[in-house]
């Protein structure tokens, strides 16, 4: 069964896909878009949120922009 998310974390979710476009080649907004969605992170997995967190966390993962990463 999928999970069903408040309202507010779908809209939080959208401004961080709009930062991760926003993130490429500008390591400030790479930096925003890590930072906004490790807190988004943390607080899907303190309301039990645990498939999502994991989805969250292996994007995090995953995500290493050569320019951001120096």
């Amino acid at each position: 069964m999928a999970e069903k998310l408040p309202s507010e974390f779908i809209r939080e979710l959208e401004f961080v896909s709009t930062l991760h476009e926003q993130a490429v080649c500008n390591k400030e907004k790479c930096r925003e878009f890590s930072e906004t969605l490790s807190n988004l992170l943390v607080r899907l997995e303190d309301m039990k949120y645990y498939r999502t967190a994991d989805r969250l966390m292996s994007i995090l993962i995953n995500c290493s922009p050569k320019e951001a990463s120096h």
